[in-house]
């Protein structure tokens, strides 16, 4: 027998490790590849959310100041408004009337209606008071 013979099994036994620990350690390189580039694809992905939503922030912060801003001066307005309402309803309770012009003379159903409410007024004042 020759001593540097190799045994064929021993052999394809030898190139089947071989073949499974090159496919191991390549498996492995690629997963850590890939976890790399599935990092870097979350990382982008959340600094463009942070950036949409710091946009989106912003907006928020505008709209709100200028909501304020309206309400106060709505406030502002509000109140001149009450102020002005007011001097209209002192003036209309302080304004004579308008004297009515000469010829004016009141409806068949305007001096029935003042006829009526005339007669009622006379007879609550003529009716006796109990007790006295």
């Amino acid at each position: 027998m020759n001593p540097l013979a190799i045994n064929p099994w021993a052999l394809l036994g030898a190139g089947a490790l071989a073949l499974t620990l090159g496919f191991g350690a390549g498996w492995q390189v690629q997963g850590w590849r890939l976890r790399a580039d599935i990092a870097e694809v979350k990382l982008d992905n959340a600094t463009a959310i942070t950036q949409a939503s710091q946009v989106a922030l912003d907006d928020y912060k505008r709209a709100a100041s200028a909501i304020k801003d309206a309400a106060t001066g709505a406030q502002v307005d509000t109140i001149a408004i009450l102020g002005q309402l007011a001097a209209i309803k002192r003036n209309y309770a302080n304004a004579k009337p308008a004297p009515l012009p000469p010829d004016c003379r009141p409806g068949p159903d305007r001096l029935r209606y003042l006829s009526e409410t005339t007669a009622a007024a006379n007879a609550a004042i003529a009716r006796p008071v109990p007790g006295k």
